[in-house]
């Protein structure tokens, strides 16, 4: 689902390997969504999740309805945080560049390293994560990479399909086999 982001393309080149259909957020009513489906939430620069949720609505349907899998990035990571109940805080400037992260106990297994380095532009955190979500990598900013503790849901605070020299495709790969 693309919501509005610069980096759409790089992002749909982490899946070159499968069949990717590109919707707009807009547009999410005019296409069928398969049971078993991944379901990719892009980052975005339009519309902040808090404030604007009627924006976000057919998303945030969707997710409530999808049996499959979902990866939320940056903006789609703030969506599912907002809607599992985690609070999001506005930055007084945006964090924009190489950020190192570090896995909670949850997300050694998943991420395997003691540190990775990943590409951030955004201008909001999520301090911590309330259940049912798990925080599977925090940086001095806060969570990172988040999973649900019973459904297919992952998502990352960060790009990870940035072309800068970053582990983001490695840990996007970890979490596809963990799916």
């Amino acid at each position: 689902i693309d919501n509005n982001s610069s980096y759409t393309h790089e992002l749909i080149s982490l899946f070159k390997l499968h069949k990717v259909t590109s919707i707009p957020y807009g547009g999410l009513t005019k296409h069928t969504i398969g049971d078993n489906d991944l379901i990719v939430l892009s980052g975005g620069h339009s519309l902040p999740v808090l404030w604007h949720t009627n924006e976000y609505l057919n998303e945030i349907e969707l997710v409530r309805k999808h049996k499959g899998p979902i990866i939320g990035v940056c903006l789609g990571f703030q969506l599912l945080a907002h809607l599992f109940g985690s609070h999001m805080h506005l930055y007084e400037t945006r964090r924009k560049g190489i950020n190192v992260i570090c896995p909670t106990l949850a997300g050694r297994e998943i991420l395997g390293r003691a540190e990775l380095t990943v590409y951030e532009n955004h201008n909001w955190s999520a301090r911590e994560v309330s259940e049912p979500l798990v925080s599977l990598a925090n940086s001095a900013d806060g969570v990172e990479i988040f999973k649900h503790s019973d459904l297919p849901i992952y998502a990352t605070q960060f790009h990870p399909e940035s072309v800068l020299k970053t582990d983001g495709k490695l840990i996007i790969s970890n979490i596809l086999k963990a799916l």
